[in-house]
């Protein structure tokens, strides 16, 4: 089945999409046993929200369809399926043009984020609130296992966030990123008020912009934290006991069950303490390959099963992984490697800069 969504109103027209990519589907003869050359497989296209659209199910429909089941009929269907099933494809293209699908299974979408639910983020309130697009299904899975409210919209824009965040309430936000904590902080209708129920705030970036936002937001733990599309979202943050200094500075511990190694990018061997290679990954979290591109999956996995991320991080003594930038970023300097994200990070120390942005030019 493939879910979608109808309307005038719409961020966009997935109708008309869809239409493009199946060609056959219009005119089907049934909506509910669809037999179509261009997806096989596909049995019917329902949507989500919206009514009255030729070789659809519209919501009313499937609402009537699901009358007949029970969560028992649910139970049963779940119980066929195995951890390391793929459950989802996520795309992915990095520091490249070119999207990846990302095969993720059901272990690997679930087990991080029940774990941090249970043991790591604990609230009253229980809500979330990301600046991220919806399909941050791991957030999604944390807040059903804590029973959350997981807080969405169509599109990101700084004045209707803070809106939703004065009106909600939230206890938990997932900015993430430097532009969208900044984009909300430089808004004329900003309010730290209005975020004094956030109890933890997910960030990452400079240790300026870290200290700058713990000291606007001071009831919130800043986490942070390590991950990627591969390894379905995190898979290392921050504990309780570090200090704002050590958040900033670094991007916490891996979480259990989760293996790590910082590899020299020319001979592969472990790298000393305090030296930035490449991490690599191993554990339940690490995506099984890409979907339908093995030169690409052996690229990625290597013979003992560990993921090279194309990040480059350095591990302190005390355990502690430290973000040095993308592989493809570092520079040669004066025969000497440079990371991009470090000179930034040292830029944006300066109070007049807002934003800064290094690129290699060769001359």
């Amino acid at each position: 089945m493939l879910l979608t969504l109808a309307g005038t109103d719409e961020y966009v027209d997935f109708v008309d999409l869809i239409h493009d990519a199946l060609p056959s589907l219009e005119g089907s003869a049934s909506t509910s046993r669809l037999a179509l050359p261009e997806a096989p497989r596909l049995r019917g296209v329902v949507l989500i929200r919206g009514e009255d659209e030729a070789d659809f199910i519209g919501r009313s429909d499937f609402d009537r369809l699901a009358v007949g089941h029970t969560c028992d009929d649910v139970d049963r269907q779940r119980l066929c399926v195995r951890v390391r099933d793929t459950a989802a494809i996520l795309y992915t293209s990095g520091t490249t043009a070119h999207p990846r699908g990302c095969m993720l299974s059901h272990e690997a979408m679930t087990r991080g984020p029940v774990d941090r639910a249970t043991k790591r983020l604990t609230t009253d309130g229980r809500e979330r609130w990301t600046a991220l697009p919806y399909r941050r299904a791991r957030t999604i899975a944390r807040c059903h296992w804590g029973s959350g409210t997981y807080l969405a919209d169509t599109y990101f824009e700084p004045g209707r966030a803070l809106e939703l965040i004065a009106r909600e309430r939230p206890t938990t936000a997932w900015p993430w990123f430097p532009a969208a904590i900044q984009a909300l902080m430089d808004h004329p209708s900003f309010d730290a008020g209005h975020f004094d129920s956030l109890r933890y705030m997910f960030l990452i970036g400079p240790r300026v912009l870290i200290e700058q936002v713990q000291g606007t937001f001071r009831a919130a733990e800043l986490v942070a934290a390590c991950g990627m599309t591969e390894t379905a979202g995190i898979y290392a943050l921050s504990e309780r006991s570090e200090t704002v200094a050590e958040r900033s500075g670094a991007q916490g511990k891996p979480a259990p069950g989760i293996e790590i190694r910082i590899s020299d990018p020319e001979t592969e061997a472990e790298q000393p303490l305090d030296v930035p290679g490449e991490i690599l990954v191993r554990g339940y979290c690490a995506t099984e390959g890409y979907y339908k591109n093995l030169v690409k999956t052996a690229e990625a996995i290597d013979d003992g099963r560990w993921l090279h991320t194309g990040d480059l991080y350095s591990r302190n003594e005390a355990g502690r992984l430290a973000f040095h930038g993308r592989l493809k970023d570092m520079l040669k300097v004066g025969g000497e490697n440079v990371a991009a994200i470090e000179i930034e990070a040292f830029l944006c120390e300066h109070p007049a800069v807002k934003a800064a942005a290094v690129i290699g030019t060769s001359r």
